[in-house]
């Protein structure tokens, strides 16, 4: 599978490392030489309680013959046996006893063996767990700059909107062309069910402080003059957390005003639906009566006077 350019070097990377560890884990021969290390350490166990047995025979062999040595001994000196004879005798008692060194020795050789065995066996594990270790770490610093490749990619190729429906392209919007996240690129036309009429505001920063959800909106239509055709009440329903720079530098701060299924304006005239109407819109803050206006106003003089 071909995936995006900025996406393909962390995904061939990642399934790299994935066929390298899968490799390793088939080939890395632990559990034979493990296997193995402890077949011998087996084998050497059987050996040194064999070589246990063999000196405890040779000290009792020693034994007897130390006693035969010493009668010889005693006979050489009361001159019933000859020197030669008592030296043979002696001869046979130093062999014995060279013997059972020789099998002590053999048993410690083999003891050494057992714990070097040991020894690699720990070793091998420690080494295998290391190697394992290795692949979580490369795997996790690639699954990073994967999801990193893909959130840049997201942020920078699709578009998601809050909710379902068909987008409908703005008619300046040309195929390749770079847009500025402020910009308005089109409108999520309602799906199929979905009957609410609503108009997106962008808001410029004076004002929005005075602004709080259900206010009342005014709103005068471009191809529908106020003049002649009156204006549609709609209220606010929803306000982005945050404002947004445009291509000019001014802050705006998008909204969602909900309308009536039927567009009827003041005065009594029902606009049909279309999608995209554009115009302006005031958001009223605060209903006054015609005194409190025309008190605001003067005071408004008093100040600037």
């Amino acid at each position: 599978m071909v995936y995006p350019a900025p996406i393909q070097t962390p995904i061939t990377t990642l399934q790299t490392i994935l066929r390298a560890h899968a490799s390793y884990q088939q080939t890395n021969g632990l559990a034979a030489e493990t296997t193995a290390y402890e077949r011998e350490i087996a084998d050497a166990h059987r050996l040194s309680r064999s070589l246990g047995r063999q000196v405890e025979l040779y000290e009792k062999e020693l034994g007897y013959q130390q006693k035969q040595a010493d009668r010889m001994a005693d006979l050489g000196k009361d001159g019933i046996v000859s020197t030669q004879e008592v030296e043979q005798a002696a001869a046979q008692t130093v062999g014995a006893r060279r013997q059972r060194e020789v099998l002590v020795s053999s048993d410690i050789q083999n003891q050494l063996r057992v714990q070097q065995l040991r020894q690699q066996i720990l070793q091998r594990r420690l080494a295998h767990r290391e190697q394992l270790a290795d692949f979580e770490r490369q795997l996790l610093v690639q699954l990073k700059l994967l999801r990193t490749a893909l959130d840049e990619f997201r942020d920078r190729y699709v578009l998601i909107a809050r909710e379902s429906g068909t987008l409908s392209w703005q008619p300046t919007v040309r195929e390749q062309a770079t847009v500025s996240p402020a910009d308005p690129i089109g409108y999520l036309l309602p799906a199929d069910g979905d009957d609410k009429v609503v108009a997106r505001l962008q808001l410029p920063s004076l004002g929005q402080g005075k602004i709080s959800l259900g206010d009342k909106v005014i709103l005068d239509f471009s191809a529908y003059p106020s003049r002649e055709f009156g204006q549609v009440e709609g209220r606010l329903t929803a306000l982005a957390p945050v404002a947004l720079p445009n291509q000019q530098g001014e802050y705006l701060r998008l909204a969602t005003v909900a309308l009536p299924d039927t567009l009827l304006t003041s005065y009594g005239k029902t606009l049909p639906f279309r999608y995209n109407l554009s115009g302006t819109a005031r958001v009223i803050t605060a209903e006054r009566t015609l005194l409190q206006r025309l008190l605001d106003q003067f005071l408004n003089l008093t100040k600037n006077t």
